[in-house]
């Protein structure tokens, strides 16, 4: 954004960006609770962001698929990959399989693992 536009309003105008955002905007905490989720959240999941907001994101996966999506934001902690992005299927409030595409990169706070940026987007 341009310098000449002040940082309220640049962030003012990303924050619109992002809630309007029709993909699942998401962050997580370092034990993989929801910190942030816009509200495209409800469209994919069936529940609304404040009910996702300190649920962790492994709930939502397909129990037959956690281990796998755990390894999958495992190693991207054990070898720093910072960008990654993975399928897996999760179920929804209301009992439907849906598969979404995971695109994350890490947070760090003094370059430690922080947590997870990202977006979810059903592939289904």
């Amino acid at each position: 954004m341009s310098d000449s536009i002040p940082a309220d309003q640049q962030e003012l105008k990303l924050r619109e960006i992002v809630e309007r955002s029709s993909e699942t905007v998401f962050a997580t905490d370092r034990e993989g609770q929801f910190s942030y989720v816009n509200p495209a959240a409800r469209k994919l999941t069936g529940f609304s962001p404040q009910e996702l907001l300190g649920r962790a994101l492994i709930d939502l996966v397909v129990p037959d698929w956690r281990d796998r999506v755990s390894q999958f934001h495992s190693m991207k902690e054990r070898r720093e990959e910072r960008d990654a992005t993975m399928e897996y299927p999760i179920i929804t409030r209301h009992g439907v399989l849906k598969w979404v595409e995971e695109t994350s990169h890490w947070l760090t706070k003094e370059g430690q693992f922080d947590g997870l940026q990202g977006v979810l987007r059903e592939v289904t």
